[in-house]
């Protein structure tokens, strides 16, 4: 289709955006999925050595959540706080909330420390070939400009627009 609407001077290129689109953004969503598993497997893992109720289930909507930019982590903690707590209290009434609190907060701490200084710049950075700065400055504006549906899609539309601009403005020192 998007070859039908191109003049043919600028079919090759288009053909290279296409393809190398293509490309980026499939190794962006391999490490978003890679990212999302390591995430659900630190937080099962912790929270079931430290003895929390359902730990898979905090689990697996804490690496889906970690989709979302810096948000996503502030759900999950809530989210694991209200399940591990009402759980908690279900299962043993005498429970003790502040060492649960702490627990849960301890690993969700732990996954997010990981997760933003390790997990983050090595996969996601590296699948799509961008520093670590400029990966802020895109969720950042996206967010100023979508909100959190716009920081959910920041990265793979800034990969396509910036293979858009290399493709078409590479006589120019700055792209």
């Amino acid at each position: 289709m998007v070859f039908t609407v191109t003049p043919r001077r600028y079919m090759e290129k288009v053909k290279n955006i296409l393809t190398h689109s293509h490309r980026m953004l499939s190794r962006y969503f391999i490490g978003l999925l890679v990212q999302v598993l390591i995430i659900m497997v630190i937080v099962s893992l912790g929270l079931t050595v430290l003895g929390v109720r359902n730990a898979l289930i905090i689990g697996v909507f804490a690496g889906l959540a970690n989709v979302i930019p810096y948000i996503g982590p502030v759900i999950s903690t809530v989210f694991a706080l209200l399940v591990g707590i009402t759980t908690g209290i279900a299962a043993e009434p005498d429970l003790v909330v502040t060492t649960l609190i702490l627990k849960i907060l301890a690993v969700f701490g732990v996954a997010q420390f990981l997760d933003n200084w390790v997990i983050k710049p090595l996969e996601l950075g590296s699948s799509v070939n961008v520093h670590p700065l400029e990966l802020f400055i895109v969720f950042l504006a996206a967010a100023t400009v979508g909100g959190v549906l716009g920081m959910a899609l920041a990265l793979p539309v800034y990969t396509i627009l910036r293979i858009t601009a290399r493709e078409f403005f590479n006589e120019f020192k700055v792209v």
